[in-house]
């Protein structure tokens, strides 16, 4: 007994074996429970007499209209009746609201829910659904206190803007399957978003449906990512859009096609990525693709630029100079990339290739997945690119199979590129030949990779 009762008193003396965490301010529990999905947070607070009306405290709320282990739904006067009760009866403003739908709901309760947190402030709005539903902007465009605006929309949701937004602490737009529409019938065409401190512009298959031109004042922006992953959109839906940022670090354009007008006020920027999936208009994508390669030229550090064979043999034949202004044949003919360390490209042909090395003096690497062709007779095989004799230290040839034009193309680097270091090989069908007509060609103090 004595042994028990000496241990007792050095942990009472010690602090240990106390329950430190009910000694804990209020503010530091709902603080701690805001950690929790929400429904637990709600239900923990059950345990004890002096927490059980913590949750009202929570500053962080999520919803989920299903079991997240099971993917359950739950039932959905329930699920409305739980966020209706957690949100009017919170005492310490909400800050962070997550919201996952899985079914219909409403658009009048969800835009209630919306319009209830953004009136008391909230600073970041998360919401993803699985439904279509039309969201109002009355709110949601109108709150200064907003940081973070998420909104997923798998069937696509409509919301109507005015003609002129404003919110100076937004800093992350990501935005998934929404159809923007301009918010009066006496509207102009043409919308303005001033966003001061935004860093981050993400969109996914989202269109601007009847709207002109849309310019964004982003003097912050860092990241700009554009994705279309759907062939959706109309003639109706073509539109001029507008970036003016100085500060763009990396820049992505993923879809079928190019299918707005991108106009990037900018002086220099880090990283490209544009991927153009096949299309069926590709003379229209040709034409925007180059007027965008134009805006990033003596910019851009770092380009991964990939399309399909299909594509580059139809840009790179001879179009009439008068056809419409800056021909597509100025995607090749017309390329400066001065500041350009690192190439990227998908399937190439010789054609394109020459042109972007010949207009590439800095160019440090260079990858490529495929070389289609590499012609004796194109028109500047016998021109060696600059940055062979001062620069490009790595070539990946990506997959090699041994044809006539791919030998050549090694045969021309090994015999002009005087400061390569390493050279990578992703060789197919007759591995060991193929490899070996390769070795014939290394010169001294050059590294030789082969997968």
């Amino acid at each position: 007994n004595m042994n028990i009762d000496s241990i007792n008193n050095r942990q009472n003396s010690s602090g240990e074996g106390q329950d430190i965490i009910s000694y804990l301010p209020d503010f530091i529990i709902g603080q701690i429970l805001s950690f929790l999905p929400t429904k637990h947070a709600v239900r923990t607070c059950v345990l004890s007499t002096r927490w059980i009306y913590r949750w009202r405290s929570i500053t962080k709320v999520d919803f989920e209209d299903k079991e997240p282990s099971s993917n359950k739904k739950i039932r959905k006067s329930a699920f409305q009746n739980f966020v209706h009760r957690v949100l009017h009866l919170n005492t310490s403003g909400i800050q962070s609201f997550s919201l996952s739908l899985s079914e219909s709901h409403g658009d009048l309760n969800v835009n209630k829910w919306i319009s209830h947190v953004l009136n008391g402030g909230v600073r970041e709005i998360y919401i993803d659904s699985k439904e279509k539903f039309d969201i109002s902007s009355e709110s949601l465009l109108k709150t200064p206190s907003l940081e973070v605006l998420v909104l997923k929309m798998m069937n696509y949701g409509a919301i109507k803007v005015p003609t002129f937004v404003s919110l100076s602490h937004l800093t992350v737009l990501q935005l998934s399957g929404i159809i923007f529409t301009c918010g009066s019938s006496r509207c102009s065409p043409k919308l303005n978003f001033n966003f001061p401190t935004l860093r981050k512009y993400e969109v996914e298959n989202c269109s601007w449906l009847n709207v002109k031109g849309v310019t964004f004042e982003v003097p912050l922006l860092q990241v700009l990512s554009i994705k279309h992953t759907r062939e959706f959109l109309t003639e109706e839906t073509l539109t001029v859009i507008k970036f003016c940022t100085c500060h763009l670090k990396e820049f992505s354009y993923v879809g079928y096609s190019l299918l707005h007008t991108l106009l990037l006020h900018l002086s220099t920027i880090a990283s490209a990525n544009i991927h153009l999936i096949k299309g069926e208009n590709d003379k229209n994508t040709a034409f925007l693709t180059c007027e965008l390669l134009n805006q990033l030229s003596n910019k851009v550090e770092r380009l991964t630029y990939k399309r399909s064979a299909r594509y580059w043999s139809a840009v790179s034949k001879p179009v009439p100079y008068n056809a419409y202004p800056n021909s597509v044949h100025a995607l090749t003919d017309h390329l400066e990339f001065g500041r350009l360390t690192r190439l990227e490209l998908g399937e190439v042909t010789g054609k394109v290739l020459m042109d972007f090395l010949l207009n590439t003096p800095s160019l440090k690497t260079l990858v490529f997945e495929v070389l289609c062709q590499f012609e004796e007779e194109l028109p500047n095989y016998d021109k060696v690119p600059s940055c062979f004799i001062s620069n490009l230290q790595l070539i990946n040839f990506g997959r090699y199979e041994g044809k006539y034009h791919e030998l050549r193309f090694v045969q021309f680097v090994m015999e002009n590129a005087q400061v390569l270091k390493r050279a990578i090989f992703t060789v197919g069908s007759n591995r060991h030949a193929n490899i070996e007509k390769i070795l014939s060609f290394k010169r001294r103090f050059i590294e030789f990779s082969f997968y």
